[in-house]
């Protein structure tokens, strides 16, 4: 592997090691907090942020949840097949010297291990994050993991509509922040 491409390794594994510490870490500081699974809120911005304990075997905003240890087995599948490819992408998709497409990369697969790692040795993926707008609206409970593979992904596509091939993004970025 030549210096550069091994430069553009290191920050796909940079950053999947340090996004994978940061979701477990976060979990598991919180569940110990709160406790597994609880009830107990904590507040971080009165009306809009809290932390509360939950536990999904389901996949996204909890869909399949009612099917139990049967969906999450299906999930862990989904996951482990899923790293796989990111892997295979990441090793035939990095080029020397970029620098955005393994960082996105290996967000989406710090994301995709961390829920792993929970379906794995949970039984379902540990989530805390709550946000609401008071009593009247709630966007479904989350975690670390899962905003490193919305991002990620929200990121390829946007990219993608905007420059097309991936390959111009990090020139775009660059050509563009000078405006």
């Amino acid at each position: 592997m030549a210096m550069s491409r091994r430069s553009a390794w290191f920050w796909f594994w940079g950053t999947a090691l340090v996004g994978l510490i940061a979701d477990l870490g976060s979990k598991s500081a919180v569940f110990a907090w709160l406790g597994f699974p609880s009830e107990q809120v904590a507040v971080v911005i009165p009306g809009w942020l809290q932390f509360v304990t939950r536990l999904n075997n389901g996949g996204i905003w909890s869909i399949g949840a009612e099917y139990g240890l049967q969906m999450n087995s299906l999930l862990i599948g989904f996951c482990s097949v899923a790293s796989v490819l990111i892997l295979i992408w990441a090793y035939f998709g990095i080029r020397p010297r970029e620098r955005v497409f393994p960082l996105v990369l290996g967000a989406i697969m710090a994301g995709a291990m961390g829920n792993l790692h929970d379906r794995i040795f949970f039984e379902g993926v540990r989530d805390f994050i709550e946000f609401h707008y008071f009593d009247i609206w709630y966007y479904p409970t989350f975690n670390l993991a899962d905003s490193f593979l919305v991002c990620g992904a929200a990121y390829l596509v946007i990219s993608s509509l905007l420059w097309g091939d991936r390959t111009m993004t990090s020139a775009a970025i660059s050509s563009h922040a000078s405006l």
